[in-house]
């Protein structure tokens, strides 16, 4: 345990001398240091043999350790390397990520892009920033190739939402004001905070709406959730719950006038296909992982005027569209691990 926790404050070291130091000095030391956490982590594991026509399917997030040396061990014992790749917030948006992340991500990403078979992207926006990505820093044109996407899946179109809800969420939504939904975790890159001043303003304003968040409490957002939490003006029109159970975020996409996303930077839209899947309307920034899932039921608005996100909140308060957009056929995860496999299987 001791060594343990050596490894891990050296790494916590390399991330805060990044403030003074080029990465170019601390890229040895933080790959020494996670090496040697990784193997002391594994020193009781078997190494993993791999045979022909076996994949190594790098579906996480990998990158925080050595897992090029995975892939390349994979690769000389003839198995294929795929790498699923999420989003490049790390290269894109790096002030959403721990101080140390966008110069580890940007290593691994640069090397298993040259490693893996095929980079399966979990959206058009992803593959296409993949690709930018790619030529901007140079790789070889024929890496392109291996580049492809596919779309999560999600199984809430059948989900029946069996389970208990706790009498304050169900009451939030039958006490007679049009009630909107947020979901997702407590982070910047979300936009609470732009959603906030909204349905501030709308209640400033004397409108009669109301608003549930279900996400999980972060410190770097602790300050912000107890404002939302202490305004006198939220008072009986906001609640925040940190611990949802399944039935009760399907709850909320049954009975919210809308979902609200306005997140500034996403490599997919989860919660959107869930809400779509049952019928719930959704109001979305119109980032391009937005865009790209866009149908009937998803109203976009311009994060550069918040204006436009208070006439759709005003529009869906004003009348239920849940009847007119109905339910939108997503994949199931089934469908998404198909894909996956049969992207896999090709050359």
């Amino acid at each position: 345990m001791r060594s343990l926790n050596l490894f891990s404050l050296l790494r916590d070291v390399v991330a805060f001398a990044l403030k003074v130091l080029p990465w170019s000095l601390l890229a040895g030391p933080w790959i020494l240091a996670s090496n040697a956490l990784e193997a002391f982590r594994s020193k009781d594991d078997l190494p993993l043999q791999f045979n022909a026509g076996d994949i190594l399917l790098v579906a996480d997030v990998a990158w925080g350790y050595a897992s090029w040396r995975a892939a390349a061990a994979a690769k000389t014992q003839g198995a294929k390397v795929i790498v699923v790749v999420y989003d490049l917030m790390p290269i894109r948006q790096p002030q959403y990520c721990y101080a140390l992340v966008p110069k580890v991500y940007d290593m691994w990403l640069r090397r298993m892009a040259i490693l893996s078979d095929r980079m399966m992207c979990i959206s058009k926006a992803t593959n296409d920033d993949v690709l930018a990505w790619m030529r901007e820093v140079g790789l070889p044109l024929e890496l392109e190739q291996k580049v492809s996407s596919f779309c999560l899946g999600s199984d809430f179109q059948g989900f029946s939402g069996s389970g208990e809800v706790r009498s304050a969420i169900s009451n939030h939504f039958t006490a007679g004001e049009p009630c909107f939904g947020m979901i997702g975790t407590f982070e910047p890159k979300k936009n609470y905070e732009l959603v906030w001043q909204v349905f501030c303003n709308l209640w400033t304003s004397g409108e009669r709406v109301r608003l549930m968040v279900l996400g999980r409490r972060t410190e770097e957002m602790d300050s912000f959730i107890e404002t939302m939490k202490s305004d006198p003006k939220s008072q009986g029109r906001l609640l925040l719950v940190h611990d949802a159970s399944d039935a009760e975020v399907g709850y909320v996409y049954s009975q919210a006038r809308a979902l609200i996303m306005a997140s500034k930077f996403e490599g997919y839209g989860l919660p959107l296909i869930e809400a779509r899947a049952r019928g719930c309307p959704v109001i979305a920034s119109n980032i391009p992982s937005f865009v790209e899932l866009k149908d009937d039921g998803v109203w976009l608005f311009d994060l550069r005027v918040p204006e436009q996100l208070e006439s759709i909140v005003l529009e869906h308060s004003a009348g239920d569209q849940r009847g007119m957009v109905g339910s939108a056929k997503v994949p199931s995860w089934r469908d998404s691990a198909k894909a996956i496999l049969d992207l896999a299987e090709t050359n």
